[in-house]
């Protein structure tokens, strides 16, 4: 499977439609379907984010960023008064020539002086996380990029290839591996058992806060990759700090995604990997006013992975001890 990665360019012009500089939205959109077929893994780099970070209009900023939690997003090196602690990896040797030289092909002479100078060292570090994830593919609609991008497949390896000419190769790629086209052995189901727990927090007679621990074991005898895990909740009992996908969300229910970010998320045999938190709570109101519906409603975990479903469900009368 061709591992891609978008530049931002390609991600606002597939989720700001009414862009008047967008461009091959509708092919963009093809190859997002083919990464939801599991024909292509793709994913953007942390500099997406800063890039975002520039837009002056708050309210398409902060939609692009609730977007941007839908793809895995990839580490690149740290960059001060950019990078975020949590987000980005100290550069190492090999790292730092890359920079250097990738600055020196792109823009020789840049300085910080530069009016542009966040916009190309985003530019840069794009590519250098493109790298160091070990992906195949980087598309762009950046004209300036393209026009260096032989240079750039001599000297770092890198391919860079607009929208149309990425899906043109991905649907080769995905034909060229479909069974009618070669014989390969059905792929093993995994063997993976997803869990979920209640953890109390602050418990007073009055209100209670807890957080839902989710748990994945790798029984399996390989490494598990490539997944995402979605998570149902009440939406009345959700604590702020919870990022919710709002186009799957309603006043009833909530959906929390987590997703696959890199190797750092692999999940090797017999290990248990622990997904960061949900919070809720429960408090008099919610007891005496809901609790009749409230505590029949479901929450739900389900792991997805190589076509295949992983799924746990309480009711959540069972997640709370109001």
């Amino acid at each position: 499977m061709l591992k891609i990665t978008l530049d931002t360019n390609c991600f606002i012009n597939l989720f700001d439609r009414d862009s008047a500089t967008a461009t091959s939205v509708e092919v963009i959109g093809d190859l997002i379907r083919q990464g939801l077929l599991h024909n292509v893994d793709l994913a953007v780099t942390t500099r997406v984010e800063a890039d975002l970070a520039n837009d002056r209009n708050a309210g398409r900023q902060a939609e692009m960023l609730r977007y941007l939690n839908m793809l895995p997003i990839l580490p690149t090196v740290f960059r001060l008064d950019t990078s975020k602690w949590d987000r980005d990896v100290w550069a190492d040797d090999i790292d730092m020539r890359r920079t250097e030289e990738l600055q020196r092909v792109l823009f020789p002479g840049l300085t910080p002086a530069d009016k542009r100078y966040s916009n190309k060292t985003n530019d840069i570090d794009h590519l250098v996380g493109h790298l160091k994830s070990g992906r195949d593919i980087f598309v762009t609609d950046d004209q300036g990029l393209l026009k260096k991008r032989d240079e750039l497949g001599r000297s770092f390896g890198l391919r860079l290839l607009t929208p149309q000419a990425c899906l043109t190769a991905v649907l080769a790629d995905a034909s060229s591996t479909s069974p009618d086209r070669q014989m390969t052995a059905a792929p093993e189901r995994l063997d993976l058992e997803i869990s979920i727990a209640r953890k109390n927090v602050s418990i007073t007679g009055e209100r209670h806060e807890y957080e839902l621990a989710i748990f994945v074991r790798n029984r399996s005898a390989e490494v598990v990759s490539g997944y995402h895990v979605d998570i149902q909740m009440p939406t009345q009992v959700l604590l702020p700090g919870n990022t919710v996908v709002e186009s799957q969300s309603d006043r009833q229910r909530s959906l929390i995604r987590y997703l696959y970010h890199g190797t750092t998320d692999d999940i090797f045999p017999d290990e248990i990997k622990r997904f960061p938190p949900v919070r809720y709570f429960m408090n008099d109101a919610l007891f005496w006013q809901d609790r009749s519906k409230l505590f029949d409603l479901p929450v739900v975990a389900t792991m997805y992975v190589k076509g295949q479903r992983f799924r746990i469900e309480k009711r959540f009368e069972e997640l709370q001890i109001f």
